[in-house]
């Protein structure tokens, strides 16, 4: 019986190993009579299509290998975020316009058609199948190429080599393996594609000529600012901040523009790039708005009164006036520009906080709540510019004697 068993499985193996041989032939290559004419150098590629057999994530994998090996291959590809606002579908009805507002020569379609993962007692076996067309601006097809790349070991393709087939049957399912495998697939289907036109080198192409002539800052009547580039028309234009990057809108041709808080790029080193449709890109810095929020820590204070309680903001002056400094200062007064400041209370230092006023003065009162042990107030300081301050408290203690309450120091408000 166990002789039967083992028979059973080295023909199962054998029957394998058969099979795996067929299938791993080289790529199957139909060029059109209209490939001695045709000449591509710029491409777009289109959506892709996420086959039941295939993993979504695989087939996003393998589509940024194909552009990557166009690339290498002396292709210009289009961008992609440009290719997918034209082609809402993979079948892309409205294709002309890839031409007509970018220049492209053809098109690129990549049908995904299976991917294999097997692995069995003695070896393993791993697949990836598709089909590559080339088209024309007409979309009609130039070349296609059908292909299985596949990688195979284990004990038994590794005869006399047991731990060595052990261990690349191991390494077979790892991501980084079935990677491999992929950047292999693009790389072979794409080597088999008619050459690309080099009669003109890349960086001279004027697909790939992009320049900003000029980059602005102007304050906007809301606390914002608008950013606005000067640059080639057609292009892609963002403004970039801590490596983030926010895409600003061609508002005309050749003209970008967005706005943005003021306390989002206040005193920062800002950047603003713009990219062509087929990948170049030049960058310029521009600097931030030097705005200065106003610091409001150690120059809080509060006091009971009678009905109430005040709060009072000591040696700060507001813009150019002497006179809002209250208090006696032992250095001289932190200038705060023209702030509004915003009142917070809370029957409590855990909440809840409500929003109770707002000033402009150096001093303000509160008649519309009785003094208590736990009673919080919170301030923060909202410039003209819309930088706000970081918020700081004063909150009410009960003194040892249990006469009247004292204040405690303002401090940051976590």
């Amino acid at each position: 019986m166990n002789e039967n068993y083992f028979s059973i499985r080295k023909f199962r193996s054998l029957g394998l190993l058969a099979l795996f041989a067929l299938v791993a032939c080289g790529p199957t290559v139909k060029l059109s009579p209209l490939a001695a004419s045709q000449k591509f150098h710029s491409v777009a590629i289109f959506p892709p299509t996420f086959p039941e057999a295939v993993q979504r994530e695989k087939v996003l994998f393998i589509h940024k290998a194909l552009a990557s090996e166009l690339q290498s291959a002396g292709f210009s590809v289009l961008d992609e975020r440009i290719v997918t606002q034209v082609c809402l579908t993979p079948e892309c009805p409205d294709f002309r316009v890839l031409a007509e507002r970018y220049g492209v020569d053809g098109y690129v379609r990549l049908s995904m058609e299976s991917t294999t993962r097997a692995n069995f007692v003695a070896g393993y076996y791993n697949a990836v199948a598709g089909r590559l067309e080339l088209l024309n601006r007409e979309l009609q097809q130039v070349a296609e190429v059908e292909h299985t790349e596949s990688d195979r070991g284990g004990v038994v393709f590794n005869s006399g080599q047991l731990i060595q087939g052990v261990i690349s049957q191991v390494k077979s399912g790892s991501a980084e393996a079935q990677n491999d495998l992929a950047s292999k697939f693009a790389r072979t289907i794409v080597s088999k594609l008619p050459n690309a036109d080099k009669g003109v080198s890349s960086d001279q192409l004027e697909e790939n000529l992009v320049e900003i002539r000029s980059a602005s800052l102007k304050p906007l009547r809301r606390p914002a600012y608008e950013i606005c580039v000067d640059a080639t028309p057609a292009s892609m234009a963002a403004l970039i901040l801590d490596r983030r990057k926010f895409l600003l809108r061609e508002i005309s041709p050749g003209h970008y523009c967005g706005a943005y808080r003021a306390d989002e790029i206040a005193s920062r080193e800002l950047g603003v790039e713009v990219r062509s449709p087929y990948g170049a890109a030049v960058r310029q810095v521009v600097n931030g708005p030097k705005i200065e929020s106003c610091d409001l820590e150690g120059r809080l204070r509060a006091e009971t009164e009678a009905k109430g309680a005040r709060l009072i903001f000591e040696c700060l002056q507001l813009g150019d006036d002497s006179k809002s400094v209250v208090g006696t200062c032992p250095e001289a007064p932190r200038r705060c520009g023209t702030p509004k400041f915003i009142i917070y209370r809370a029957p409590a230092e855990e909440g809840p906080f409500l929003r109770v006023a707002e000033t402009t003065g150096t001093i303000w009162n509160d008649r519309m709540v009785g003094v208590t042990p736990s009673t919080v107030y919170g301030v923060i300081a909202l410039d003209q510019s819309g930088t706000i301050s970081r918020p700081v408290s004063a909150r009410f203690i009960a003194p040892a004697d249990g006469k009247g309450a004292e204040i405690s120091n303002a401090q940051g408000v976590k």
